[in-house]
């Protein structure tokens, strides 16, 4: 049995057993501010559906800002790409995060760089069986993989051992969904990227 967790690098896997793994990789850009002292203070995590970040604290005084908006265009060879940020990106990332929070205007630039998501057509991840006997797949995972890892790991065990039940949860996540035109459908709508 394999099970192709490969994220970013999970197409190439599923081509060496001839399986069509329907992932893009695109580049997810972060940058990181630090707080001004009148703000110093640990804050939510804050999910920004008008400004399209997410914004949550980090060790030492500082603020991670992401996008919320996909990045479908902005593709990426997961073995060569820019892991870096750049002024027009960073600088982005400030005015929507000053926006939200007007006190961030007197933060600071302190880091920023780039990392690269597995994204299925549906934003959601495959888990499912293949037609090549003893190869699965857990891929597509948009960024989420490791926050849902104990449930998949869970999910996936129970598929490796038990197979398709009529009641598992991994159904919906079933790799035909997209040639069967039945992709998941989050709840704000298909521009949310998570």
């Amino acid at each position: 049995m394999v099970v192709n967790a490969a994220g970013i690098w999970g197409d190439r896997v599923g081509r060496m057993v001839g399986v069509d793994v329907p992932i893009t990789v695109c580049r997810h850009k972060i940058s990181f501010f630090s707080r001004p002292g009148e703000a110093s203070a640990p804050h939510p995590l804050v999910y920004d559906f008008v400004q399209n970040i997410y914004t949550r604290p980090e060790t030492g005084g500082l603020t991670l800002v992401g996008s919320l908006e996909s990045e479908l265009e902005d593709r990426a060879d997961p073995d060569r790409y820019n892991e870096g940020v750049t002024f027009q990106e960073t600088a982005d990332a400030m005015e929507r995060a000053v926006h939200r929070f007007p006190v961030m205007e007197h933060g600071e630039v302190a880091k920023g760089w780039a990392g690269c998501f597995d994204v299925t057509p549906d934003w959601h991840p495959i888990l499912d069986a293949t037609p090549v006997g003893g190869f699965y797949l857990a891929v597509g995972f948009s960024g989420n993989g490791f926050k849902l890892s104990p449930a998949v790991g869970d999910m996936m065990a129970r598929l490796v051992v038990e197979g398709k039940t009529a009641t598992d949860d991994v159904h919906a996540f079933r790799l035909s969904r997209f040639a069967e035109g039945k992709p998941i459908r989050g709840l704000y709508g298909d521009w949310l990227m998570c």
